[in-house]
C-alpha cells in the first residue's frame, strides 16, 4: 500500500477516524503520484486531506509523489481562476511559492482573469471566483474590494450562492454556499451577509446531522458527506461548534471497514473524493485554516513502498487533462448521473 507518515491534530475528537481513511487513500495514489477521483482536482483535495493531517505530502509515493503530480499539472489547473485558487490553496499550505509552482505563476493566473468575463470577477461563475479570493488570501496577496462586493452581490434573497451565480429561488446551493462563506471570511467581510448564508445553511440540514447538494431539489435531498464536509467547514469557518460537531457526527455515521467514506448512506461503496474531503472536515482544517491545529499527537507510520521521488521538470504523468474547476462545471450533470450509482462533486470544487 502506498503511503506516507503523517500526525494527525490532536485537538480533532475524529482522530482515530481520520486515520483509518488516510490510511486507505493511500491505497488510492497511482504511479503518476495522482489520487483516484475526477481529474488533478481530486489530487489536490487528497493533498489538502494530508495536510490537515499534519503530514507531507510528498511522502506519499507510489512511484511518483503527490506534489510532482501537481507541479507537472499545474499549467492544466490554472487554466482557469477557481483551478488556480483551489490549488494555490494547497500550495501554501505546503509551504511553496505560487508564484513559480511547476513554473507556473498561480497568483498571476489568477488575477489575469480579473473582470475579463464582463462580471466583475474571477471567470464566469460563482463558486470559481469564491476560490480565486480563498488562494490570493492563503497566498498572502490583496483582494479587491470589488471583487468582494461582486461575490456578496450573488447572493440570494434566501442567503445562499448557486454555482453559476444564479440569484434566483431555489438556485442556491450547499457546496457553493459554504465556499462563498469562506471566502468571505478570508476577506475580512462581516454583518449580514454572513448571518443570511449561515441561516441559509442551517435551513438545509437534514435530520440525519448531515447536508445535501440542495435540499428539495432535482437531485434529492439526501444528505451526502461530500457536501457535508464543505458545510462543517463553513460552519467550523463561523465559530458554530454545534452545526459543525453535528455534520462531522453524521460522516464518522458512515465510515466503511475498510477507513473510507461512501458519498451517501444509499450509495455505501467507498469513495475517494467524499473520504478526501471528510478527512479535511473531521481534523477541524477550513480552506482558510489548512492546518488546523498548533499541536499534533506522535506521528502513525503508514507503509510506503516507494521512496519520495524529487520534483524533475517533465517529470511524466497520465490521465489527466482536466482541471477541477472544469469538472466542477459539470456539477449538474455528475448530480444526475448520482441517481444511477455515481458519486458526485467529490473533487474540483470540492
Amino acid at each position: 500500500m502506498a503511503g506516507g507518515v503523517f500526525a494527525a491534530p490532536s485537538a480533532s475528537p475524529y482522530t482515530d477516524s481520520a486515520s483509518m481513511a488516510l490510511k486507505w487513500i493511500g491505497t488510492q495514489q497511482s504511479p503518476d503520484g495522482s489520487f483516484a477521483g475526477f481529474g488533478a482536482g481530486s489530487t489536490v483535495d487528497a493533498v489538502l486531506s494530508i495536510v490537515a493531517a499534519g503530514g507531507h505530502a510528498d511522502s506519499f509515493a507510489h512511484g511518483y509523489n503527490a506534489v510532482a503530480f501537481l507541479q507537472n499539472n499545474a499549467g492544466a489547473i490554472a487554466k482557469t481562476a477557481g483551478g488556480a485558487g483551489k490549488l494555490l490553496v494547497a500550495v501554501s499550505a505546503l509551504g511553496q511559492n505560487g508564484k513559480s509552482f511547476g513554473g507556473v505563476d498561480l497568483v498571476g493566473a489568477i488575477n489575469a482573469t480579473y473582470g475579463i468575463s464582463a462580471t466583475g470577477r474571477y471567470g464566469p461563475d460563482a463558486l470559481g471566483h469564491a476560490f480565486a479570493i480563498l488562494g490570493l488570501h492563503a497566498a498572502g496577496e490583496p483582494v479587491p474590494a470589488d471583487a468582494v462586493t461582486q461575490l456578496e452581490s450573488l447572493q440570494a434573497s434566501d442567503g445562499g450562492w448557486a454555482f453559476t451565480g444564479d440569484t434566483s429561488p431555489g438556485a442556491a446551493d450547499t457546496n457553493t454556499t459554504a465556499v462563498a462563506v469562506q471566502a468571505l471570511l478570508a476577506a475580512g467581510a462581516t454583518g449580514s451577509t454572513l448571518d443570511k448564508a449561515a441561516a441559509y445553511l442551517a435551513g438545509q440540514q437534514n435530520a440525519d446531522g448531515g447536508w445535501p447538494y440542495q435540499k428539495g431539489g432535482q437531485f434529492g435531498s439526501e444528505s451526502d458527506v461530500n457536501s457535508t464536509a464543505y458545510v462543517v467547514q463553513a460552519m467550523l469557518a463561523l465559530k458554530n461548534a454545534a452545526l459543525a460537531e453535528a455534520g462531522q457526527s453524521y460522516i464518522v455515521s458512515l465510515q466503511n471497514p475498510s477507513g473510507a467514506f461512501p458519498y451517501q448512506k444509499s450509495q455505501p461503496d467507498d469513495n475517494p473524493g467524499a473520504t478526501y474531503q471528510a478527512i479535511t472536515a473531521l481534523l477541524g482544517a477550513t480552506m482558510t485554516t489548512p492546518k488546523p491545529a498548533a499541536g499534533v499527537s506522535p506521528a502513525t507510520a503508514v507503509s510506503n513502498p516507494a521512496a519520495p521521488t524529487p520534483v524533475t521538470p517533465g517529470m511524466p504523468t497520465t490521465g489527466v487533462g482536466a482541471d477541477w474547476l472544469f469538472i466542477a462545471a459539470l456539477v449538474l450533470a455528475a448530480f444526475a448521473l448520482s441517481a444511477a450509482g455515481l458519486a458526485i462533486r467529490r473533487s474540483a470544487t470540492k
